[in-house]
Parts: C-alpha cells; sequence; structure tokens
C-alpha cells in the first residue's frame, strides 16, 4: 500500500513539472504562500531560488501597478513531446484569463 501512495504522489508530482494540460498548472493568483498575498509565479518544482522568485514577483507587480498589465511567470522542468510549447502557452493564457481580454493587456512568460 505505501509503495502504492509513493508511485501515486511521484506521478502527481511530475504532472505538476511536466504538464500535458493546462488544468494541472498550478495558478499562482490563486494560491498563497504561507498566508503572504497571491503572485505571480508559478515554479511548483522551485527552479528558481527563493529570491530570484521574489525578485520576478516584484517585477510582476511593479509592470502591474504601473501600467495595469498582468505578466505571469510559469516555470515547468518540460512538457511531453506531444504538446506544442506555444499553443500550450496561449492555451495557459486564456484559460487563467491572465490580463483584459479585451485591451490584450496579459503577458505569460
Amino acid at each position: 500500500l505505501a509503495a502504492a501512495a509513493s508511485t501515486e504522489t511521484e506521478r502527481l508530482s511530475l504532472s505538476l513539472v511536466t504538464p500535458s494540460r493546462v488544468h494541472d498548472v498550478v495558478n499562482p493568483r490563486l494560491v498563497a504562500e504561507a498566508g503572504g498575498a497571491p503572485g505571480w509565479v508559478s515554479d511548483v518544482g522551485r527552479f528558481l531560488g527563493e529570491d530570484e522568485r521574489r525578485r520576478v514577483d516584484a517585477l510582476c507587480q511593479e509592470v502591474h501597478d504601473a501600467w495595469r498589465v498582468e505578466v505571469a511567470v510559469v516555470v515547468l522542468d518540460g512538457l511531453p513531446a506531444d504538446v506544442r510549447p506555444a499553443g500550450f502557452a496561449a492555451a495557459l493564457l486564456n484559460y487563467w484569463g491572465v490580463g483584459d481580454a479585451r485591451l490584450h493587456t496579459g503577458l505569460l512568460a
């Protein structure tokens, strides 16, 4: 039973850092870290250092405050071979609703 639980945990972890669907990517605007405010950086695999993540998040917030543009940053280990990165990014941008769709004020990096 423990081996099955471990395998399921590994599969779930892998799907978060190498997602095949936009629904599997953690939206940082919906998840606040340690009771803080929602951020702009999705880095479930912790590929960025904490200071780097905070700097990128602060830059995204500065852009939002100055220009009312939403910049979401997603750090992934990769995508499955059959998933086109540009198509995935466009679908994720739309799924999350980054920026105002009418004014095209959203950017996903």
